[in-house]
């Protein structure tokens, strides 16, 4: 597989996530290296740099899906939201609204129809993923 990687990568997905160890996208979906295009920062944020490593994916990788994944048991819940759950799926969402709006690529892609962005939680004590 080594040689294959080597040469090329397609991934079908991109996916901006947290840097928690105990959420590994190539596990979490059961896939094999190059299917993902992954981006991890501490609270799976649209920070401009994961914002330009989608546009990245999707002009030059021709990723058809951009998924922004929360998880369970986070430390890192924005103020003012009381319930841990209920702040995981809001900075999940969230995070997922406002890629159009900071880049011009992924919105054109979104008005296309070449391009579909979700946010979604892992629940890491029962392996599920649920779009929110």
């Amino acid at each position: 597989m080594g040689a294959v990687l080597a040469e090329s990568q397609a991934p079908w997905a991109g996916i901006i996530t947290c840097a928690d160890s105990r959420g590994l996208p190539n596990w979490i979906f059961d896939v094999n290296p190059g299917q993902l295009f992954v981006v991890r920062s501490a609270g799976n944020t649209a920070f401009d740099d994961a914002v330009a490593s989608m546009e990245y994916a999707v002009a030059n990788l021709s990723v058809s899906l951009i998924m922004v994944l929360g998880h369970s048991c986070w430390g890192a819940v924005p103020r003012g939201l009381q319930d841990l759950e209920q702040g995981v799926e809001h900075n999940a969402r969230s995070a997922a609204e406002s890629l159009a709006s900071k880049s011009q690529v992924l919105a054109r892609a979104v008005q296309a129809g070449t391009l579909k962005i979700y946010g979604a939680v892992y629940d890491i004590v029962s392996s599920r993923v649920r779009l929110v």
